[in-house]
C-alpha cells in the first residue's frame, strides 16, 4: 500500500474515531452521573468535579465502541464507492487495506492500557471521595427517604434532619453538648460535619445466646439493649482518611437500658443532654480492586495481607487465638490451684470453679464451670473485692458460670494498651453483699478490663500464611480464611485480566469492524451503529460477566477468567472468518 492510501484512510479513521469517542464519553458521563446525583444529592460544585474527574475514564471506555464503529464507517464507505474495487484492480488486497486500521487498533489498544492501569483507577477513586465528602448531606438524604440509617450494632432513626452550616455548627455547638466530661473543648475540625436530627431515636443491639446452654450458633440473635429518644439531636461525624466517627448529642433525652439480669427495663431520664457515642463507623469508600493502579495489584496479589479486607478478617482470628489461649491458661490455673483472680485497677475478681471442674466450648472461646445436679448445690463462686482497699464487695454462687475472653486492641495500637475484656454470665445466682442477698436466674458482671500477657500480645505480629500452614486454627476458622484469600485473589486476577482483555479488544473490533463494512458496502451512519454494536456489546458484556464470576462464585477462577477472554475469542475468529472470505473473493 502507498503512503498516500494510507494516510487517506488513517485520516478518515481518526477523525470519525475521535467524534465517537468524545461523544460517548460526554454521554456515558452524564449517565455515570445519574446514580450519584439521585441516590446522594449532589451540589453543583461536586457534580462539576465528578464530571472533570468521569472524563478519563468514560474516555477509555469508549474506546473500543469508538474504533469499531469508525472502521466499519470508513471502510464501508468505501466499499459502496467503489473505491475498494479501485484498489483490488490496482493489484492492493483486502488485507493490505487494513494496515491503517491495524495501526489505528494498536495506538488505541496502548492507550487503552496505559489509562486502564494508572489513570483510570486514580480518578475513579477521586469520584468515590468526591461522592462521600460530605457524609452530613448523604445522612440528610437518606434519614429524609426511609427515616433511619443501619449501622454495625445500633440504627438511628429521626423524623428529618438537616445539615448545618459553618456559622450555625458553632453556635450549636457551645449550646448542645452536654455537661462535664462530654464537652468539647477544641477548636471545630474542617473534617467534622453536623446534622440536626428532629425526633431522633438511637437503638443499640447485643447479641444474645437462646440456645439455653447448648451452644448452637443459629440460636443466637440480635436483640435492642439500650433506646435513646428526644426531640432534638445534633450528630457530630469526624471523616478521617479510612474511618469514621459519629457522635450525636441529644437535647432533653430520655435513655431505657435493657437489664439482661432481670429481664426488666431500667429508665434513666436525663433532663439536659446525653451524648452516645462517639463510636467508630465503617469508612464509606470500601476497599475494591477497581480503585488500585496495575502496580497497587501486582503488589497485593504478591502479599494478600496488605488487603484491608483479609487484615480484618486475619484480626478477628488472632483475637479469638489470643482469647481461647488466655481461657486455658484459666483453667490450667484453676486445675492447679482451685482459683484464678482477675484483676484490673478497681476490682480483683476471684473465680473457683464446682466439683465438676471446668471445659472449654464453642470451639474454645467459652469457659463453662458448673456445680454438682443436685439441689441448691452452687459451689460455682465468684468474690469481688476492692484492689485498693481490699473490702469484700460482693460474693456470687451459682450453679453455672460461662466466663468469655474478648481481646481488644487495633492494628495501630501499641502493645501497652492492648487489654482482654473478660465477660463472667451466670446462671442460678445468689448475689450476697452487705446489704443484701439477691437471687436471679441469670446474672452477668459488668466487663473486666484487665491485662493481656505479653507472649499473646506477641501474636499480633501473625500472617495468614503462618496461620494457613501451621494449622493452629479450627477447621471452621481455617476454611473461613482460605475462602476470603481465594476470593481477594479472584478479585485481583479477574482485575488485571479485564484491563488487558478490554485493551486487547480494541485491536480485535477494529479488524472486526474493517471486515464488517467490507461485507455491508454501507456508509450510512445507523447502518454501520447497528452492524458495530453487536460485536462491541458481546466483548464489554462477557468481560463484565467474568468478573462477576470471579468475584462472587467460589471456586470459579477459571471459569470467570474464560468468560473475560472469551469475548476477544469470538469477535477475532468472526474477523478472521470475514477477511478471509473477501481475500479469496
Amino acid at each position: 500500500m502507498s503512503k498516500t492510501l494510507f494516510w487517506y484512510i488513517f485520516r478518515d479513521l481518526m477523525r470519525i474515531f475521535l467524534m465517537a469517542s468524545l461523544g460517548l464519553a460526554g454521554i456515558m458521563s452524564f449517565g455515570g452521573l445519574l446514580r450519584p446525583l439521585t441516590e446522594h444529592g449532589l451540589n453543583a460544585g461536586q457534580v462539576s468535579k465528578i464530571l472533570m474527574f468521569f472524563t478519563p475514564a468514560m474516555t477509555t471506555y469508549s474506546f473500543p465502541v469508538a474504533a469499531l464503529f469508525a472502521a466499519t464507517m470508513v471502510y464501508g464507505r468505501l466499499s459502496a464507492d467503489n473505491e475498494l474495487t479501485a484498489c483490488r484492480a490496482g493489484g492492493i488486497s483486502f488485507l493490505s487495506l487494513t494496515t491503517p486500521a491495524l495501526v489505528l487498533g494498536l495506538m488505541v489498544s496502548l492507550v487503552s492500557l496505559l489509562f486502564l492501569c494508572f489513570i483510570v483507577p486514580v480518578f475513579t477513586l477521586k469520584v468515590e471521595q468526591v461522592v462521600y465528602s460530605n457524609l452530613a448531606q448523604l445522612v440528610q438524604n437518606k434519614i429524609e427517604r426511609t427515616h433511619q440509617i443501619g449501622l454495625d450494632k445500633f440504627n438511628v432513626y429521626a423524623q428529618s434532619a438537616r445539615v448545618l452550616g459553618p456559622e450555625t455548627d458553632v453556635a450549636t455547638a457551645a449550646t448542645t453538648q452536654p455537661a462535664g466530661a462530654g464537652r468539647r473543648t477544641r477548636k471545630p475540625q474542617v473534617t467534622e460535619q453536623r446534622v440536626e436530627l428532629t425526633a431522633p431515636m438511637i437503638v443499640s443491639y447485643m447479641d444474645v445466646d437462646l440456645s439455653n446452654g447448648h451452644g448452637d450458633p443459629a440460636a443466637r440473635m440480635s436483640v435492642p439493649s439500650e433506646f435513646w429518644m428526644a426531640k432534638r439531636a445534633v450528630a457530630y461525624i469526624q471523616q478521617g482518611h479510612e474511618e469514621v466517627q459519629l457522635t450525636v448529642v441529644l437535647e432533653n433525652a430520655s435513655k431505657f437500658e435493657r437489664n439482661t439480669a432481670t429481664s426488666k427495663p431500667a429508665v434513666e431520664y436525663t433532663v439536659r443532654s446525653t451524648q452516645f457515642g462517639p463510636v467508630p463507623m465503617a469508612s464509606p469508600i470500601k476497599e475494591d480492586a477497581k480503585f488500585m493502579t496495575i502496580d497497587r495489584l501486582k503488589d497485593m496479589y504478591e502479599n494478600p495481607e496488605t488487603s484491608r479486607r483479609l487484615q480484618d478478617q486475619l484480626n478477628q482470628l488472632i483475637k479469638e487465638e489470643q482469647g481461647a489461649e488466655y481461657l486455658k491458661r484459666v483453667l490450667a490455673a484453676m486445675k492447679e490451684t482451685g482459683s484464678y483472680s482477675f484483676e484490673n485497677d478497681d476490682e480483683v475478681v476471684t473465680l473457683t470453679p464446682g466439683d465438676l471442674g471446668g471445659d472449654l466450648r464453642k470451639n474454645e472461646t467459652e469457659l463453662v464451670l458448673q456445680s454438682k445436679p443436685r439441689p441448691e448445690a452452687r459451689q460455682v463462686k465468684l468474690a469481688v473485692k476492692n484492689r485498693a482497699t481490699g473490702i469484700q464487695k460482693s460474693i456470687d454462687e451459682a450453679m453455672e458460670m460461662r466466663v468469655r475472653a474478648l481481646a481488644r486492641w487495633e492494628p495501630s495500637m501499641p502493645d501497652e494498651d492492648v487489654t482482654i475484656d473478660i465477660e463472667i454470665e451466670g446462671f442460678d445466682v445468689v448475689i450476697q453483699t452487705e446489704a443484701e442477698t439477691a437471687r436471679h436466674k441469670k446474672f452477668t458482671r459488668p466487663v473486666l478490663d484487665v491485662a493481656m500477657p505479653a507472649d499473646l500480645k506477641a501474636m499480633r505480629k501473625n500472617t495468614a500464611k503462618y496461620y494457613l500452614k501451621s494449622g493452629r486454627l479450627s477447621p471452621r476458622s481455617s476454611g473461613e480464611l482460605k475462602r476470603q484469600q481465594y476470593k481477594l485473589l479472584s478479585k485481583l486476577q479477574s482485575e488485571i485480566h479485564s484491563r488487558a482483555s478490554f485493551a486487547i479488544s480494541c485491536l480485535v473490533l477494529v479488524l472486526t469492524g474493517c471486515a464488517l463494512g467490507m461485507t455491508f458496502r454501507s456508509s450510512n451512519f445507523l447502518s454501520a451503529f447497528a452492524v458495530s454494536f453487536i460485536p462491541a456489546i458481546l466483548c464489554i458484556v462477557l468481560i463484565v460477566t467474568g468478573q462477576q464470576v470471579c468475584n462472587h462464585a467460589n471456586n470459579s477462577m477459571a471459569l470467570g477468567l474464560g468468560f473475560i477472554w472469551s469475548g476477544n475469542a469470538i469477535v477475532l475468529m468472526l474477523a478472521i472468518v470475514l477477511l478471509g472470505k473477501l481475500q479469496r473473493t
